[in-house]
């Protein structure tokens, strides 16, 4: 019982941070139409959407959906990439470079926190995963000869010394 609670209480901070998002994403798409003023400050960052994995109705395309190979076979980056509807929602996960096999990123320990969100006016999937020693942000587009672009801000929170790293990478249906 105290379980259900539980989770009751997660969905709920969920709805609520979601409608926190869309009020604020609301406000600085109003001021950004508003005449320039110079009081005015609005930032040009990238707006990262979060929806709980799914949770939520705002799945990209079905041209996303697929499983997707790095053109560049050697990379030392992210090798492969899927993105399926799973349970209503849209279920992404992507695999590194390592050795022997392949790194699943959903399957580190512990588990990632993953946000993703479609801004269907740009065209992006903004997808964020949250892992215990870094915070990685990617833009996802996809180009006009059907590849999928795969901008990516590494930023590592485990006080590592790592320096902060942006990486673009672009793959192919398979």
């Amino acid at each position: 019982m105290r379980t259900v609670k539980i989770i009751g209480l997660v969905v709920a901070i969920v709805g609520l941070l979601t409608a926190f998002v869309a009020l604020l994403t609301e406000s600085i798409r109003f001021a950004r139409e508003l005449p320039h003023q110079p009081s005015i400050s609005v930032s040009t960052e990238p707006v990262t959407f979060p929806s709980n994995t799914g949770e939520i109705s705002n799945n990209p395309p079905v041209t996303y959906f697929n499983e997707w190979v790095n053109v560049d076979s050697q990379t030392d980056n992210i090798k492969r990439v899927s993105i399926e509807s799973k349970d209503g929602g849209t279920y992404i996960n992507m695999f590194g470079a390592c050795s022997p096999t392949d790194c699943n990123l959903r399957e580190y320990s512990p588990a990632p926190v993953v946000n993703y969100n479609y801004d269907s006016e740009t065209g992006i999937l903004h997808i964020e995963w949250i892992f215990d020693f870094q915070t990685m942000t990617q833009e996802l587009t996809l180009t006009p000869d059907g590849q999928l672009k795969v901008t990516t801000h590494e930023h590592f929170t485990d006080n590592s010394g790592r320096l902060d790293y942006d990486s673009v990478n672009y793959f192919t249906r398979q």
